[in-house]
């Protein structure tokens, strides 16, 4: 598996997906990246998308407007972005 170099900076959204997973928690986190900042050099475009193999950040429990989920997690680059974001929508 490759990793980011130190200092590298993803720029991007975090949305909270309200509904329950298959496993039965209360929801899940998913961050899109749309652009990175690698050391020494310019911005460029990505499509980098948090939770590898399709299994998004688990959120362990709600309290009021915040969700307690892993602060680590994997990601992949991605052609689309996750279908339940944007039904429909294909770049």
């Amino acid at each position: 598996m490759r990793k980011a170099p130190p200092g590298t900076r993803f720029f991007g959204k975090v949305y909270v997906v309200p509904e329950k997973t298959p496993s039965g928690k209360p929801g899940e986190i998913i961050a899109v990246y749309d652009r990175v900042k690698l050391p020494n050099r310019e911005e460029l475009p990505v499509c980098f998308v948090s939770g590898g193999d399709g299994t998004f950040a688990p959120i362990e429990e709600f309290k009021g407007d915040t969700a307690l989920a892993p602060s680590v997690t994997t990601g992949m680059v991605v052609d689309r972005w996750p279908e339940r974001l944007y039904p429909g929508y294909v770049p």
